[in-house]
């Protein structure tokens, strides 16, 4: 899709003789794949599978941790509801 686009921009600029300097990104060069051991293999499979448990543990860490964070914050804004109550029926019967 970026093509065709690319070709219309380049052709518009000609006709209408913008001063449009064109640079193509450099296409990165496809490496070769490293050939590695069974054993270094073994050991990055292992390596993704801890990280992916490690992984799973943060997420479900952040997500007790977010709760947690829920629930004090609905605490706070209940007891601060309960202290205004308060602190209007004292004004209240101050005024009395």
């Amino acid at each position: 899709a970026k093509e065709p686009y690319s070709h219309w921009i380049k052709e518009r600029v000609k006709k209408i003789g913008l001063p449009f300097l064109f640079v193509s990104a450099p296409q990165p060069c496809p490496s070769e794949p490293t050939p590695i051991s069974i054993e270094e293999g073994n050991e990055l499979k292992a390596t993704i599978k801890r990280l992916e448990k490690e992984k799973e543990d943060l997420q479900q860490q952040l997500h007790q941790t977010t709760h947690e964070c829920n629930k004090f914050e609905f605490h706070i804004e209940e007891k601060k509801k309960q202290l205004a109550k308060s602190m209007k029926r004292t004004e209240e019967e101050k005024a009395k």
